[in-house]
């Protein structure tokens, strides 16, 4: 469990990534078994997938991001994992020991917004 200061740390960071830009659905700060610590859902979004499929998408996130760490001595540690689908985009990048996971509707600038969450998450 978390301290309360790191706990407003993240809380913070998902308020402020869901300001950035109106596009980002939801935002979250990952453990790294796939639970969320801390998250943000804009409101009126209707989420595509249900409780259980949610559960599974953080996961997931997190195994890309171990996976990609794989490499970090060869190829430089991962700014950010980007993944189009058709109907919603998803950024998750390192935030310490854990991960920020972000979604969004298509449309969004995906490359402006990863800059301006390096800068809020750093």
């Amino acid at each position: 469990m978390y301290h309360q200061p790191v706990m407003e740390k993240f809380e913070s960071a998902c308020n402020k990534i869901m300001k950035l830009n109106p596009r980002v659905r939801f935002v979250a700060v990952v453990s790294g078994n796939g639970k969320p610590i801390a998250s943000s859902t804009r409101r009126g979004v209707e989420p595509f997938v249900d409780k259980k499929g949610g559960e599974i998408t953080l996961t997931q996130a997190v195994l890309i991001m171990r996976m990609h760490r794989e490499f970090d001595e060869e190829l430089g540690r991962v700014n950010y994992v980007m993944i189009k689908r058709e109907k919603i985009a998803m950024l998750m990048f390192s935030f310490g020991e854990d991960l920020l996971y972000v979604s969004c509707d298509l449309g969004c600038d995906m490359g402006r917004l990863a800059g301006k969450i390096l800068q809020v998450a750093a």
